[in-house]
């Protein structure tokens, strides 16, 4: 049962943003854009730089990322009218962990585990500022960013000193618990693994409190979140600890 909530929980937006991809590619004819979930295209290291120097948040090229001539980067948002309304009256917002308990109710404390490792690797590089409890969570590609009804898109315009840029596929995986592999055979050798000890997948190791060695085997693979293999914007995300007022290009 672990498994299943967690899949249900984790990926039911991602699966909707999936399922919007897929109907904006078939409408427009880029069908052979569509991205996979599973698969990196690219295995090599490379490098991001921007007009103003070099990025210290994962390796491409800058014109691929969106890149404006001031060296700021394109990224989009969905932010619901109370955000909104936060940032044009205060200059700023920023998430509370209160905000993340109310939103996911039973299943947050899955994403309070992700969270806690992706705020604690961020701040090391990227000064957290006070009352940020929680990064904001962006995209480069428009496409991949979900919007209920009251949540329209928003262009972004933001320094690369204030972001941790990384994979979205990978930060996928953290988000279901699971190991984030160099290779395909390791994950599959890891998910053999667990079987042999009666777990049906991380999930559930995470679910209880046992199996602290499993857990943190896991946890540790997530630093591989940061490495990235692509420069590719539909496969890449981008967290900034808060969203300013000067930030907002179209809303």
């Amino acid at each position: 049962m672990p498994a299943d909530i967690g899949s249900a929980g984790i990926f039911f937006s991602e699966a909707r943003r999936l399922r919007d991809v897929l109907k904006r590619r078939l409408n427009t004819g880029f069908t052979s854009e569509i991205v996979s979930l599973t698969k990196p295209r690219y295995m090599c290291k490379l490098k991001l730089k921007s007009v103003t120097g070099e990025m210290k948040h994962g390796q491409g090229k800058g014109e691929r990322m969106n890149e404006s001539a001031n060296g700021r980067l394109k990224l989009y948002t969905a932010q619901t009218k109370t955000v909104m309304d936060c940032i044009m009256e205060t200059g700023v917002s920023r998430v509370k962990n209160a905000y993340i308990e109310k939103k996911y109710g039973e299943s947050a404390w899955i994403f309070r585990e992700a969270y806690t490792f992706f705020s604690a690797h961020m701040e090391k590089t990227v000064p957290r500022p006070a009352g940020a409890e929680s990064p904001v969570w962006l995209h480069f590609d428009p496409i991949w960013v979900y919007q209920d009804a009251d949540m329209p898109l928003i262009e972004l315009m933001i320094e690369p000193e204030r972001l941790l840029i990384f994979e979205r596929e990978k930060w996928q995986k953290v988000l279901n618990l699971s190991l984030i592999g160099e290779t395909e055979k390791e994950e599959a050798d890891f998910r053999e693994e667990l079987q042999a000890m009666g777990l049906n997948s991380s999930f559930q190791a995470f679910s209880t409190p046992f199996y602290p060695q499993i857990k943190a085997r896991i946890k540790k693979s997530w630093e591989r979140l940061f490495t990235l293999s692509t420069d590719r914007p539909d496969a890449l995300q981008a967290a900034v600890w808060e969203l300013r007022r000067e930030d907002i290009v179209q809303a």
